[in-house]
């Protein structure tokens, strides 16, 4: 992404900021993965900025982005996604659809529903994301890990023009993109989202294995309403949402979650990591 990103801003006339721009194939000591904990750097950069800023990141391919707002705090990519829906479709530039992985948060959905697009849930993984689009079943895919694609200019994952369309809406709003965030919540509500990730440890695969045979009935203290195992097992709740699956690209084994406050998501992260670490009862208990 160096050299593209940056330049593209410059050209429209942005001032921009390069961080880690230089050619590096140890990225710098860390995994060239743009989450939260390989964004100190930027978070720091963007709070030393007096005047409206925001910082954004790619992956070492550029097909991922995360970005940060005025203040230093990382968007999920559920709430960044959420916010590109509504400015795209606010300005009608979407008009089938919205594709989504089964790991996306609500808010997404109900943003893409309050502008009358269907929302379509498919299994982790973008090629089913493409799918949609080629098909013209959607206009816009995009994922809980930072994949992106808008079908007029491609169908496979694109940060660079993520990070263009929310440096768009930045400019547009003239306010922290925070503020917008809320705006959402306060007309459609949706919770907040996470991730996290555990050694695939052989233990840890068996215990998947069995809880995607016999689901819980309860996590938590939370009552699950529907199970699916499209990709995972996706357990859904009246206030959210808990998957587990085994990562396709890496020996990890992901948590994802969905729920009413940042207190409540990380509980209920915990409790997906209980369950993988034998911690959380046994298969069918609840």
């Amino acid at each position: 992404g160096s050299g593209v990103l940056d330049r593209i801003l410059e050209r429209a006339g942005v001032r921009v900021e390069t961080l880690r721009g230089e050619p590096d194939p140890g990225f710098g000591g860390s995994a060239p993965d743009p989450s939260p904990e390989h964004l100190v750097g930027l978070r720091r950069a963007v709070r030393g900025v007096r005047s409206p800023a925001i910082g954004l990141a790619t992956d070492g391919d550029a097909d991922r982005f995360a970005v940060v707002d005025a203040g230093g705090a990382v968007l999920s990519a559920s709430d960044a996604l959420a916010l590109l829906v509504d400015h795209l479709a606010s300005a009608g530039r979407l008009e089938r659809g919205v594709a989504v992985s089964a790991a996306t948060g609500s808010l997404v959905e109900r943003v893409a529903q309050s502008h009358g697009l269907a929302l379509i849930r498919e299994p982790v993984g973008f090629k089913h994301l493409s799918r949609a689009l080629l098909e013209g079943r959607a206009d816009l895919a995009g994922e809980e890990s930072g994949g992106f694609a808008l079908g007029s200019f491609g169908v496979d994952k694109d940060g660079i023009l993520a990070a263009c369309l929310l440096v768009e809406l930045a400019s547009l709003s003239r306010a922290p993109l925070r503020d917008r965030l809320a705006s959402l919540r306060r007309r459609h509500g949706g919770g907040r989202c996470g991730r996290v990730a555990l050694g695939a440890e052989p233990t840890a695969r068996e215990r998947l294995e069995r809880w995607m045979a016999a689901p819980p009935g309860c996590v938590d203290g939370a009552r699950v309403r529907s199970v699916d195992r499209a990709g995972g097992l996706r357990l859904s709740f009246d206030d959210g949402f808990l998957m587990l699956r085994v990562s396709g690209t890496e020996p990890l084994l992901r948590v994802y979650a969905e729920a009413p406050s940042e207190r409540a998501l990380k509980k209920r992260l915990e409790a997906g990591s209980r369950l993988l670490s034998g911690a959380g009862g046994s298969p069918g208990s609840g």
